[in-house]
């Protein structure tokens, strides 16, 4: 998708009308000047997001470009009119940020990296990590939990336990299956882009499919290899959706050019309002398949100022580190079973994240 205004000129995906269309709409959604009485009446009279442009004379092509490439939603329906503008102003806001023509950042050596770093932020603002060990019992104590018990026989006290959904079927919704698919190619997907991102629209398949591609130098292939990673959006999708979107982009004889791969199912656990739990558990769910971590952030964000009301999100200030005596106390495990604990880490956290060297694509 051509993001920067020579680059859309240039393209030849769209006609020169279609061309001067989307810029026209793309400046009455990212421009700070106060918008013309036109598209106040515009956006006042529009139900949602696919209404308004619609009525900025965008027609079903442009729209699903819109939809699909730069504010990565697939039903813009779904989403009022404000909202859609506001996606539209973060992406563009976001261009070149890093130094590339891309909007978009890809976490060296995977996404589980954001993890290692969000636990690197609370260790070095006081967090304690008890590491080969595993949970044998919660304990409970007037109603509420007063500690859990390791399978080393240690106790840790606590005043609040944050427990994945998976682990309390009682009160979840029916699970939702979205298929994924992960393999190995020995070129590219795009010729002088290692690192892009492929979008096949709904109408191709019955539902979205995001197609992403990484090389060796984010750190998950070694040299001359790429990792194809692809996903339906939401648990509408079907196994046959991938393959299709599969075929898309490698041809219809794509499985010659996977080294390795498999199409995979992953169980998506929804939030279910109804059902009782001890008053100091929160149960953390699976957030809706996105192309960001804004949901995980979110809900972490929303689990923290319930629990810790008053606190800093993010504090830029170190905390002291508390001893780990004040809240392990430990059994009769042998010594080779002692806990290993991480405290405070002098040393910045490194930086983590690259910028992909293309925009996104449309198929």
């Amino acid at each position: 998708m051509p993001s920067q205004r020579s680059e859309v000129f240039q393209s030849q995906l769209i006609s020169a009308p279609e061309k001067r269309l989307l810029m026209r709409f793309v400046k009455s959604c990212t421009d700070e000047d106060t918008p013309t009485d036109e598209q106040r009446e515009k956006q006042a009279s529009s139900v949602n997001f696919d209404e308004y442009m619609e009525a900025m004379l965008l027609n079903e092509r442009l729209r699903t470009i819109v939809s699909n490439a730069l504010i990565f939603v697939e039903d813009p329906k779904s989403i009022s009119v404000q909202h859609g503008r506001d996606l539209l102003q973060l992406y563009f806001s976001s261009l070149a940020r890093y130094g590339t023509g891309s909007a978009l950042l890809l976490t060296n050596y995977g996404g589980s990296e954001l993890s290692q770093a969000f636990c690197r932020v609370c260790a070095v603002n006081g967090g304690i990590y008890v590491l080969r060990r595993e949970v044998e019992e919660i304990l409970l104590e007037d109603g509420a939990v007063s500690g859990i018990l390791t399978t080393a026989g240690d106790r840790v006290n606590t005043k609040h336990v944050f427990v994945s959904s998976m682990f309390d079927p009682g009160r979840l919704d029916e699970e939702e299956i979205v298929w994924r698919f992960v393999g190995v190619l020995q070129r590219s997907i795009l010729d002088g882009h290692p690192r892009t991102l492929v979008i096949v629209p709904k109408g191709i398949g019955s539902r979205t499919v995001r197609v992403w591609q990484f090389d060796s130098s984010l750190g998950v292939c070694g040299d001359g290899y790429f990792v194809l990673y692809a996903e339906c959006v939401d648990g509408s999708g079907t196994e046959e959706d991938i393959r299709t979107a599969l075929a898309r982009v490698l041809g219809e004889s794509y499985s010659e050019e996977i080294s390795h791969g498999v199409i995979f199912k992953h169980r998506m656990w929804r939030r279910k309002e109804n059902g009782s739990s001890p008053t100091n558990v929160e149960w953390v769910y699976d957030v809706p398949v996105e192309i960001d971590f804004t949901g995980a952030i979110e809900q972490a964000e929303a689990l923290f100022r319930t629990n810790f009301p008053g606190e800093e999100w993010f504090p830029e200030q170190v905390s002291v580190v508390p001893e780990v005596s004040e809240i392990f106390h430990p059994g009769d495990a042998s010594d080779d079973q002692r806990h290993d604990a991480s405290t405070a880490a002098e040393e910045p956290v490194e930086d983590i994240v690259t910028a992909t060297s293309g925009s996104s694509q449309t198929t």
